[in-house]
């Protein structure tokens, strides 16, 4: 069942890379049926991962939080700390970029938390700085733009999907 899983999970990401999202999904979905039946917890939250960013691509944020949030608490549910915040930073920016400052801050929040159960002190003290630099200054539509385009989990400058490229 583990193999089949990462077969579904694989053939996700490379339909998503040929822009089939429809059949890339539907890939998705069949990993994390295999993997639910089997018990593979991290396994479900990493495909979680990969639903958000086909719905990040996509354009649809509401999807991409709900697949976020899920992941986060899949990473949660198996102790796996820095990954849930890691998916909880996603979420906060994906709010971010919807203008939701209530629920961005929320994330924020939710990421410190794992990120210092994990011991990544590197990574709480980042977001802590980001979460004060937010409550500091009024959010910009330049800002917004910026933080949607990070919450495509992080992708570097310049990469293209589906014929759009998230350079500037």
């Amino acid at each position: 069942d583990f193999e089949r899983s990462r077969v579904y999970n694989n053939l996700g990401l490379a339909y998503r890379k040929r822009c089939e999202y429809e059949n890339s999904l539907r890939s998705y979905e069949l990993s994390l049926r295999v993997k639910t039946m089997g018990g593979d917890t991290l396994g479900q939250a990493r495909t979680w991962n990969n639903i958000v960013v086909l719905h990040g691509e996509q354009g649809a944020t509401d999807k991409a939080i709900e697949a976020a949030t899920r992941a986060a608490e899949l990473f949660a549910s198996v102790f796996a700390w820095r990954d849930a915040g890691n998916a909880w930073l996603t979420v906060a920016r994906l709010y971010e970029g919807q203008r939701d400052y209530t629920n961005a801050n929320t994330g924020l929040l939710a990421a410190i938390d794992a990120y210092e159960r994990a011991h990544a002190d590197g990574e709480v003290q980042r977001v802590k700085d980001e979460f004060a630099a937010r409550r500091r200054t009024k959010h910009s539509k330049a800002a917004t733009v910026f933080f949607m385009a990070a919450a495509i989990i992080s992708l570097p400058l310049g990469t293209r999907f589906c014929g759009r490229s998230t350079a500037a």
